[in-house]
Order: C-alpha cells, then structure tokens, then sequence
C-alpha cells in the first residue's frame, strides 16, 4: 500500500509541479512524516471503530468466533481463500485494512517525496525536453523515460523505510492486540525475555540485509551501466 500510494502521488505531484494537485500531495507527505504513529494507530481506532463503526473491535486479527483456516501459509486471508472460507475471508480483511493503512500513511510519505524529487529531476533533464519536442507521448515520457530512470533512488528509500516499517509494526500490533511478530517482541520486551527479543532483532536484522541485497541486485536490472560498471 504504501509503495503504490508513494509512488502514485509521487508522480502526481511531479507532472503536476506548482497547482493545486503538488500542493495537496505535499501535505499529505509533509503530514505522514509529522505523524507519532502510536497516536496516529490510537486515532483511527477512536473514528473508525468508536465513532464511525466502520471497522472492527482492534482484538485480534479475526473475530471472536470465527474459526481460523486450516493452517497453510499462516495469512489468514490467503489460508481462507485455499480452503474456500470465503466468511473468514472477509473477516480477515475487515481486521487487516485499517492497521495496513495507518502503516501506509506514515511510510509514504518518504517514498512520496522521494518520488516527486527524483520525478522533477529527470522531467526537467534534456533528454525529456528532447522526447517532448520530438512529439514522444505524454504518458510515455512519464512512465518511460521518467519513472524507470528515478526509480533508482526510489528504491534505495524502500530499503530505507523497511527498518522503520518494522519498528512500526511493533507498535501498531500492540496497540490493535494482533497477533504477531511485533506483539511477540512487545510481551517479550515487557517480561525482560532477553532470549525472544535477541531472536526477534537477528530475525529482522536478516530481512533487512536480504532486501537491501535485493535491491542493489535490481540497481543493475533497472540500469545497465551498474552491471557494466
């Protein structure tokens, strides 16, 4: 969510430099960073769940009652569709939107930024300025020969953000009790269980070095003279 958002809006707000649109995306990025995320989780549970009733109770990650998927994959909406428990399905989902959107709002907003200066860079560069003399369309100026040529520090701000992402989900777990790795750490870290926690920061440790390895190995699908250099 937060890469589809961030790099949407991003865009936006670069093709649309100085109106409205650019001004609009800018709050919403400028507004994410400022957020303290236990605060931002605390109130969407107070609108959404006390005052809307749009979402449910923040227990657990399914409703008192409803019986969990046999066990396949550990993702209750993936395991439900697996074993046709459409019900459960739907369930699942109600629970995962709202702590899935108060993580995205706040790890947007660096890709958000990201995306809009690397945009702005590369429409502004001469060789965009050839393409749109020449009469090369819009959108594939945009997409093209803008995007796939910013997307190199975009990329290097998703590995950036992945450590807070993490951090976050501690909280955001904690505060809508689902059961996961981040309320594992949570009870752990309260009870001084030094063991679970020093499991939990090697475990974390390790994805972040997969996925910051990963991403220097897209650098070179992304652009060739890496590989060449």
């Amino acid at each position: 969510m937060a890469l589809v958002v961030g790099l949407v809006l991003g865009v936006l707000a670069a093709v649309n430099a100085g109106n409205w649109i650019d001004q609009a995306v800018r709050l919403y990025a400028t507004l994410g960073a400022a957020q303290a995320l236990f605060w931002l989780a605390l109130l969407m549970v107070h609108v959404f769940y006390y005052t809307l009733d749009w979402a449910p109770a923040p227990l657990d990650r399914l409703t008192i009652g409803v019986a969990e998927p046999p066990l396949v994959t550990g993702l209750f909406t993936v395991d439900s569709l697996l074993a046709r428990q459409f019900h459960t399905f739907l369930d699942a989902v109600d629970h995962l939107w709202l702590p899935a959107m108060v993580l995205a709002f706040v790890v947007s907003a660096p890709i958000v930024k990201m995306t809009r200066g690397s945009m702005l860079d590369i429409l502004n560069s001469d060789f965009v300025r050839t393409a749109k003399a020449i009469g090369v369309p819009r959108r594939s100026v945009v997409v093209r020969d803008g995007l796939r040529n910013a997307f190199i520090p975009i990329l290097t701000m998703i590995g950036i953000v992945f450590g807070y992402l993490i951090a976050g989900n501690v909280v955001v777990e904690k505060v809508f009790s689902w059961a996961g790795i981040g309320l594992y750490a949570w009870n752990a870290l309260t009870i001084n269980d030094f063991n679970a926690v020093q499991g939990f920061v090697i475990l974390i440790a390790v994805l972040y070095v997969g996925l910051n390895l990963a991403i220097d190995l897209a650098y070179g699908f992304l652009d060739p003279r890496i590989r060449l250099g």
